[in-house]
């Protein structure tokens, strides 16, 4: 019982937050300013931080807008509101998501972890900036996550053939 609530959980908050791609869109533009006002006001001004680390954070701040502003925001964008159907709308949604997370929120995370390691929380700027990129990493892990679990689940069921029938004969059995 309590994977299927899980599931149930994971699919509605899939479906509430990837059929509305805007919401996506919005979030990445507050992470993206957060992230801005962390190189400036905490980064540039810190002497005990490396020029290397500024230099590597600036970089991954400039690819994550080059990424959100030519790739990913006219995805989101084209897919709330040009998407002609509802699997074309996830699919874009996915693909925006991925390439946000493989190309800016993985590598920034794993900077804000580098600078909150060597400095510790020291402006309320870099722990904004830090907790929500964290939680646009997780966030978008695990829609990345449960859209590969169902593929790979349906290929599999794909794969083996089992009907809907007998797998709910299997679960009454099983349930007994």
């Amino acid at each position: 019982k309590a994977t299927v609530s899980v599931l149930y959980w994971c699919k509605k908050y899939m479906r509430k937050y990837v059929d509305h791609p805007l919401i996506l869109l919005y979030w990445y533009a507050v992470v993206g300013g957060t992230d801005t006002g962390c190189l400036l006001g905490f980064v540039k001004g810190d002497e005990e931080l490396s020029t290397g680390t500024e230099a590597v954070l600036m970089s991954f701040i400039i690819l994550f807008f080059v990424t959100f502003v030519l790739v990913a925001g006219p995805l989101l964008y084209n897919a709330e509101f040009y998407s002609p159907d509802k699997p074309h709308q996830r699919r874009t949604t996915y693909t925006a998501a991925a390439l946000l997370w493989a190309l800016t929120d993985t590598p920034l995370v794993a900077i804000h972890l580098y600078i909150y390691s060597a400095r510790g929380l020291v402006s309320i700027i870099q722990g904004i900036a830090f907790i929500l990129r964290l939680l646009s990493w997780v966030g978008c892990f695990l829609i990345l996550w449960l859209v590969g679990l169902k593929r790979v689940a349906d290929w599999l069921h794909s794969k083996t053939g089992c009907d809907e029938e007998l797998a709910r004969e299997l679960l009454k059995a099983k349930a007994r």
